[in-house]
C-alpha cells in the first residue's frame, strides 16, 4: 500500500501525461479471464512496459499464496485506540468529500439512505408486496412511505462466527427513520427495540458490502469500463476519431482493472479478507450480481418513484432532500451534448434533423457489436442510441465511479460501517479495520481531474476549431456545474452531495 501511495504522490496523474493511443495491433490485448467469469485484458497502451520492478515484485509477494488467512477478532481498547491506530498508519487516507459528523443517530440514517452511496436504491414503498422480494411478506411496515432495501446479499452463507448481511431501511413522509428489517434476525427492527443499534450498524454495513462489490467493482470496473477499454482498443484503429475521442475516459483502465483482479477479488485477496464469504461463496456473490446486471443510462440510475412530481415536490423542494435526482441528470446533460456534438462535427450526423443513423464506419460497427455482446444490449441501431450507450461509458468511468467508489467518508470511525457482522458488535476489530482501511487508501490514489487540459489529444485537422470549440464547451459546463452545486449544498439542501460535483470527478477509473 504505501509502496503505491509513494508514486502516486511522487508522480501524480496528470491530463497533459494522456497520450494518443499507440499504433500497434489493437487485438492483442492480453486477455486474462479471472475466477468471476470475466475477461480483462492484461496489456495497456498507458503503461506499455508494465508496472515499475519494484511494484510488479510487490504485487507478486502480496499474491503469493503464502500469507495467513484467518479472521482475528481481537478489539480495540478503546475507540481512541482506533483513532490513534487509523491516524498512525493510514495517514494517507483520502479527504472526504462529506464528512459526517454525527454517524450513529437516527438522523444520520436518513442522510445515508437519501444523500449518501446508496441513495440511489432508495425508492417510494410499493403498494404490493411481490414475489422474490428480499423481505418476507409479512416483515413489511406498511405505514412507511419510502425504503432502501440492502437484503440482496442476505441469502449469501458467511464463515462463522459471522452474521449475514442484509438489512431494509425504512422512512416515513418526513424522511424520518421508522424501522428496519434485519434479514440475519429475520425479524422488523423498529425504534426503541432491543436490537435497534445494532439494526442500524447492519443496514449501513449491508448498503457498504453492496455497493462497493456491485456497483462499483462488478457493474462499473468489470462490466461496463473493461467493456468499454476493450471493445475501444480491439476494433478502433489508433488514429481512430472515436478512439481519440474516448482516450481520456479509460485512460489507465486496463492497467487498474488487471490490478483488481490480481489483488482485489482474487482468493486470498483484499476483497476476499475484507467481507465474511468464503471464496466460492464470494464468486456465488458475483453471479448473482452479473446476472442481474441491466444495462441502464444515468438517468434511470434511480427509481422513477424518486422523480419530484412522483412525491408533490418542486424541483428546489426535492433538490433539498434527494440532491441526486438534480446533480445525476444535470452531469448527463453535458456529457450526453458532448457526446452528441462529436457525431455532428466528425461524420455530419445529427439526431435532429432526421439523420438519426449510424456512421457508415465498419471499425464503428465491430466496436458496436463488441459493446452489445459485453454489455447485454440486444442491439443498437440508431444514432440516438449509440450515443446514449457512449454517454453512459463515460458517465460510468468517471460519476458513477466517483459515487460509489469514494469510500474514506464512512472509514473515519470504525462505528459507522463494518465490514464483518457479529452478534452484538458494533464496531470494528483491529483486523477488519486495518482491511478496509487499505482498500481505502487504494481507491483513493487518482487518476486526471475531469476538469484538467486534455485540449493537446484533439487531431488537428480540419474539424479541429470544431472539435476544440466542443471541448471548451465541455469543460464550461463542467465547471459551471461544480458552482451550481457548491451553491445547491450551501444554501438549498439538509445534506451536502459531491458524487456528481466534477470538482472531484476523475476522467477515468481509478482502482
Amino acid at each position: 500500500m504505501q509502496l503505491a501511495v509513494n508514486e502516486s504522490y511522487s508522480t501524480p496523474a496528470r491530463a497533459i501525461d494522456i497520450q494518443l493511443p499507440l499504433d500497434l495491433p489493437t487485438h492483442d490485448l492480453g486477455i486474462f479471464r479471472i475466477d468471476m467469469a470475466k475477461f480483462v485484458p492484461t496489456w495497456d497502451e498507458d503503461e506499455p512496459n508494465g508496472s515499475p520492478l519494484l511494484r510488479r515484485f510487490a504485487r507478486w509477494l502480496m499474491n503469493k499464496k503464502i500469507w495467513d488467512f484467518r479472521d482475528s477478532l481481537i478489539e480495540f481498547d478503546t475507540l481512541e485506540q482506533a483513532f490513534a491506530w487509523r491516524s498512525k498508519m493510514f495517514a494517507a487516507l483520502p479527504i472526504p468529500n462529506v464528512v459526517y459528523t454525527d454517524m450513529l443517530s437516527d438522523e444520520v440514517m436518513t442522510q445515508l439512505a437519501f444523500a449518501g452511496c446508496a441513495c440511489h436504491y432508495t425508492q417510494r414503498v410499493e403498494q404490493e408486496w411481490q414475489l422474490g422480494h428480499g423481505i418476507p411478506e409479512g416483515k413489511l411496515l406498511n405505514d412507511a412511505v419510502y425504503v432502501n432495501d440492502m437484503t440482496g446479499l442476505s441469502t449469501f452463507s458467511v464463515r462463522k462466527p459471522f452474521e449475514r448481511y442484509g438489512a431494509a431501511a425504512y422512512f416515513d413522509k418526513d424522511f424520518q427513520i421508522m424501522g428496519i428489517y434485519w434479514s440475519h434476525g429475520s425479524c422488523l427492527v423498529k425504534k426503541g427495540d432491543q436490537f435497534w443499534d445494532h439494526a442500524k450498524y447492519v443496514w449501513r454495513s449491508s448498503f457498504f458490502a453492496y455497493i462497493t462489490i456491485a456497483d462499483h467493482l462488478i457493474a462499473t470496473h468489470m462490466i461496463e469500463c473493461n467493456a468499454f477499454v476493450s471493445a475501444s482498443r480491439k476494433h478502433l484503429p489508433a488514429n481512430h476519431p472515436l478512439r481519440i475521442f474516448i482516450k481520456p475516459f479509460t485512460y489507465r483502465t486496463v492497467s487498474i482493472n488487471y490490478q483488481a483482479a490480481l489483488s482485489l477479488v482474487s482468493k486470498c485477496g483484499l476483497v476476499h479478507r475484507i467481507w465474511a464469504f468464503d471464496y466460492d461463496e464470494f464468486l456465488k456473490v458475483c453471479d448473482f450480481i452479473s446476472i442481474h446486471y441491466k444495462f441502464r443510462i444515468l438517468p434511470n440510475f434511480i427509481s422513477e418513484s424518486m422523480h419530484p412530481n412522483k412525491n408533490n415536490r418542486t424541483d428546489d423542494e426535492w433538490d433539498k432532500i434527494y440532491p441526486i435526482y438534480h446533480d445525476l441528470n444535470a452531469y448527463w446533460n453535458i456529457i450526453q451534448k458532448y457526446v452528441n456534438n462529436f457525431f455532428t462535427i466528425n461524420y455530419n450526423l445529427s439526431v435532429n434533423n432526421e439523420n438519426d443513423h449510424l456512421p457508415n464506419d465498419a471499425y464503428i460497427i465491430n466496436f458496436i457489436h463488441e459493446i452489445c455482446k459485453q454489455l447485454g444490449i440486444s442491439g443498437i441501431t440508431s444514432l440516438q442510441r449509440f450515443i446514449d450507450v457512449l454517454s453512459q461509458l463515460i458517465a460510468a468511468s468517471t460519476g458513477i465511479h466517483e459515487h460509489v467508489g469514494q469510500i474514506s467518508a464512512y472509514m473515519t470511525d470504525p462505528r459507522f460501517i463494518g465490514a464483518k457482522l457479529q452478534e452484538g458488535k458494533e464496531m470494528q476489530n483491529i483486523q477488519t479495520y486495518s482491511q478496509i482501511l487499505v482498500l481505502s487508501v487504494i481507491t483513493g490514489l487518482r487518476m486526471p481531474s475531469i476538469l484538467e487540459d486534455w485540449s493537446h489529444l484533439i487531431e488537428r485537422n480540419r474539424y479541429y476549431s470544431d472539435n476544440l470549440h466542443n471541448y471548451q464547451t465541455f469543460k464550461r459546463e463542467l465547471q459551471e456545474l461544480s458552482k451550481d452545486i457548491d451553491s445547491r449544498n450551501k444554501n438549498i439542501r439538509k445534506y451536502p452531495f459531491q458524487s456528481f460535483n466534477p470538482k472531484y470527478i476523475e476522467c477515468s477509473t481509478s482502482v
